[in-house]
């Protein structure tokens, strides 16, 4: 069970994220100045030394409140520059009721099909190949097909997916 700090630290962040995303005026959508590659080293020092054992991945300056968004652990979470400041939670773009964090995150976690081992797959090429579709093996037997989506995957992708299983089966005579 997680004490009650982390749950108070959690809870707390979000609302003032959300409360400050809710409250940013317009001028504060422009785009990001780049941030220089020592800042964001010292910014990756400081987290660490906060944090240590805690794996810091990816930082960049965002677009609000000259944030910065880190890839902290298996999670997206904003801070100030000197890391005075965690804030965890999702930052939402009020106009289109876009999730921000959670485009990054898929952004930040794709796995590009091209990295792939394809040498070690069985390939069903139909049409012009276009269109593909990842099955994984299960089972004692390999007699079980798995399709893995991430939990991140939008309608639209399992929409995708689906119509070319749908698709191959079809091809397959099944």
């Amino acid at each position: 069970m997680l004490p009650f700090s982390y749950i108070f630290l959690r809870r707390a962040a979000a609302v003032a994220a959300l409360t400050c995303v809710a409250l940013a005026p317009p001028a504060f959508a422009q785009t990001a100045p780049p941030a220089a590659s020592g800042e964001i080293a010292a910014l990756k020092k400081q987290i660490e030394q906060k944090f240590p054992g805690a794996r810091v991945g990816a930082i960049a300056r965002t677009t609000y409140f000259g944030l910065y968004e880190v890839q902290f652990d298996d999670q997206l979470v904003y801070t100030d520059a000197k890391a005075t400041y965690i804030f965890v939670g999702n930052i939402y773009e009020t106009a289109t009721k876009k999730n921000l964090t959670e485009a990054k995150l898929r952004q930040l976690n794709r796995v590009p099909l091209e990295t792939l081992p394809y040498q070690l797959a069985f390939k069903r090429v139909k049409g012009n190949g276009e269109r593909k579709l990842i099955v994984l093996s299960a089972g004692s037997y390999g007699n079980v097909s798995r399709l893995i989506p991430p939990l991140v995957t939008t309608a639209d992708e399992v929409d995708l997916a689906l119509s070319i299983l749908e698709d191959s089966i079809r091809a397959a005579g099944a």
